[in-house]
């Protein structure tokens, strides 16, 4: 598993898809799409894996990949998200309103969940993720070294997009 270009796009794309409100501005200038960043860091960290609802093709050259239905179903897949959500927006002091908010706007990638706490995982998951997983197959903790990777790939897209705002 490694953050890309591709992962960072289909975040963004998400994002924007999800909430019209608050969208006046430039991305980067009055309009930041990725916040909080704590939320969208444990989004990237857990959305492009494998899981056991992932559709598979019979040509390994293309791949169907995860479909909106089973983000929105997976439990392994949301457990490990809310539990990422809960503990690292708590790091940041993020609010749990804003916290709850960007849960409703993504966890079902445009589908329609539960809530965070309503998907929290119990008992609290033990295992992490390694960096390189390709799917999820147990609720998981998040790799804290992908996380932070996801974290700085973010803010620094977000520092590009202002840059362009201001000078391009």
């Amino acid at each position: 598993m490694h953050f890309s270009f591709v992962a960072l796009s289909s975040l963004l794309a998400l994002s924007s898809s999800a909430s019209a409100a608050g969208s006046n501005g430039l991305v980067g200038l009055g309009r930041n799409p990725l916040q909080p960043l704590c939320c969208y860091s444990c989004l990237s960290s857990f959305w492009g894996l494998e899981l056991a609802c992932t559709q598979k093709s019979q040509d390994p050259e293309h791949v169907i990949g995860v479909t909106p239905d089973c983000h929105s179903s997976d439990t392994v897949y949301l457990g490990s998200l809310a539990h990422c959500m809960q503990v690292k927006c708590a790091a940041d002091n993020t609010s749990s309103a804003e916290v709850q908010d960007c849960w409703s706007k993504v966890a079902g990638d445009g589908m329609k969940v539960s809530s965070l706490e309503d998907n929290l995982p119990r008992p609290i998951p033990t295992t992490e993720l390694p960096y390189d997983a390709v799917a999820l197959k147990e609720v998981s903790l998040v790799n804290n070294q992908y996380f932070e990777d996801s974290r700085k790939t973010i803010q620094g897209y977000m520092k590009q997009q202002s840059a362009q705002a201001l000078y391009g």
